[in-house]
């Protein structure tokens, strides 16, 4: 599976963002729900990605994505 997780604006994560994220899966752990509340997220995030303001994506969509942001700036001079 090709899936990496990166933050809101779709930038791979840094290390702060991805220390947030895995000790906020700590706390999805405890509380039990945390994971199980990506069902139900528009942007199926589970409680450590919300904490972190990180999505998982698959690598292709994010490789569509960036592209588009490339095209955006580029109009934007």
């Amino acid at each position: 599976m090709k899936i990496m997780a990166v933050d809101s604006y779709y930038q791979p994560l840094r290390f702060g963002r991805a220390a947030g994220r895995y000790w906020g899966k700590m706390l999805s752990n405890i509380f039990g729900i945390g994971f199980m509340i990506a069902g139900w997220t528009p942007r199926k995030q589970g409680l450590h990605d919300m904490i972190a303001s990180t999505l998982v994506m698959n690598k292709r969509e994010w490789l569509r994505q960036r592209q588009f942001q490339e095209v955006d700036e580029e109009q934007m001079k």
